[in-house]
C-alpha cells in the first residue's frame, strides 16, 4: 500500500511540474499580432478653448438678431438669436460692460446693457490602430458673471472610421467618416420666466431637448437632415502628434439660436 501511494505522489508531482511549464509557455507567448493594415497614426488628441470669457470689452462674445454681423469670417464677437426673448438678451447692469462697443443704442437707450456670453469647447478624439476613432466633444454656453450660471449644452459621443495623411512637420490631416455609432445631445435654454430678455435667469434644461443616437447605420439619410448633424458630420480635421491637439472648428454662432429654438419659459 505504501509503495502504491509512492508511485501515486509521484505521477502527482510530474502532472504538477508539465502543467507549471506548460502554463510558463504560454505566459511567455507573444501576443497575437493583429492581421490586417495597421494605423501608423494614433493616440488622443484634444482642444479647449473658451470665447467670451474675458474683462476686456473689444473681445465681448454677446447676442445679436442681426445675422449680417455673425457672417464676418474668422469674428468671434456675436452669437445669433432669432427667437424671443432670447435674441434680446440684455443686462441691467454689469461692470464688465463699461465702454463695451457691443451696445445696442435701443437697448442703452433704456439703461440696458449687453448680455455677455462664454462659449466654452472641450474636444477629444482618439485614433486607434485599426483606424477606428471615437471623438468626444461639448459646447456650453454660459453667463460668465459672477454668480452667472450655464444656458445651454451640446453633448457629443461618437465612433466611426478614419484616414490620414502626413502633413507639414508633426501636423496630419485626418478623414474621419460619418460617426457609425455613439449619440449626440442637444439642451435647451428655460427663460426663468423672464420675458423681456434679461438674461440672469436663464437656466439650461435638465434634460436633453434633442437626441441622435448613431447606432442605427440605415437611418443615416434621416440623421444628415437633422440640425444637429453637422456637429458631428464626417469632416476633415488636423492633428498635430508634437502636442497631440486637435483642430477642428466647433465655434458656431448659430448654435445659440438652436438652443433657444427649444427654450421655454
Amino acid at each position: 500500500m505504501k509503495k502504491f501511494s509512492k508511485i501515486l505522489a509521484t505521477l502527482l508531482a510530474f502532472c504538477s511540474l508539465a502543467t507549471g511549464a506548460f502554463a510558463l509557455a504560454a505566459c511567455e507567448k507573444e501576443p497575437q499580432e493583429q492581421t490586417g493594415p495597421v494605423s501608423d497614426l494614433r493616440g488622443t488628441f484634444t482642444y479647449n478653448a473658451s470665447v467670451g470669457e474675458t474683462s476686456d470689452a473689444t473681445k465681448f462674445l454677446t447676442v445679436t438678431n442681426d445675422q449680417s454681423l455673425v457672417d464676418v469670417e474668422g469674428q468671434k464677437s456675436w452669437l445669433y438669436g432669432s427667437y424671443t426673448p432670447f435674441s434680446v438678451a440684455y443686462d441691467w447692469d454689469n461692470q464688465f460692460n463699461l465702454g463695451t462697443p457691443h451696445h445696442d443704442p435701443a437697448q442703452a437707450g433704456q439703461g440696458r446693457r449687453v448680455a455677455v456670453m462664454n462659449y466654452r469647447i472641450n474636444q477629444q478624439l482618439r485614433l486607434n490602430r485599426d483606424f477606428t476613432y471615437s471623438y468626444v466633444c461639448s459646447v456650453i454656453i454660459s453667463n460668465p458673471c459672477q454668480w452667472g450660471s450655464e444656458i445651454g449644452r451640446l453633448e457629443a459621443s461618437v465612433t466611426g472610421t478614419f484616414t490620414s495623411e502626413a502633413g507639414a512637420g508633426t501636423a496630419h490631416t485626418v478623414s474621419l467618416s460619418d460617426p457609425a455609432g455613439g449619440k449626440l445631445s442637444l439642451y435647451g435654454i428655460s427663460s426663468g420666466g423672464a420675458t423681456d430678455g434679461y438674461y440672469w435667469q436663464w437656466r439650461v434644461h435638465e434634460t436633453p431637448d434633442v437626441v441622435q443616437n448613431y447606432d442605427y447605420a440605415d437611418c443615416f439619410d434621416a440623421y444628415a437632415q437633422s440640425e444637429v448633424y453637422r456637429y458631428v458630420e464626417a469632416r476633415v480635421v488636423t492633428v498635430d502628434t508634437e502636442n497631440n491637439s486637435l483642430a477642428d472648428e466647433l465655434f458656431d454662432p448659430y448654435l445659440f439660436n438652436l438652443m433657444a429654438k427649444y427654450g421655454t419659459y
